[in-house]
């Protein structure tokens, strides 16, 4: 689940008025990212792509998913004040 960086998940995560990107509030924990991804994370980039909100993030994923639904997707992840690149496989259909 992905939330927009509204004042409140600022202040909660102690994120800094500039930072753009999109707030993680849950992980599917049936889901490759459940390994890597948590909760309070942001996520700056999809595929070296910024993303700034929750729909951004969804159209970006399903572009990378449409060109390439078997390669791993980059996510550029912000987590303590630190940053670091995740590939994450898409979830496929049960």
């Amino acid at each position: 689940t992905r939330a927009k960086l509204d004042r409140e998940l600022r202040y909660r995560d102690g994120l800094d008025a500039g930072v753009k990107g999109v707030g993680v509030t849950a992980v599917d924990p049936d889901s490759d990212a459940a390994e890597k991804v948590r909760e309070g994370d942001l996520i700056l980039e999809i595929g070296q792509t910024p993303v700034e909100t929750p729909s951004d993030a969804v159209k970006r994923i399903n572009d990378l998913i449409d060109a390439d639904s078997d390669k791993p997707i980059l996510l550029l992840i912000e987590r303590g004040g630190d940053r670091t690149y995740l590939p994450v496989r898409p979830k496929t259909p049960a």
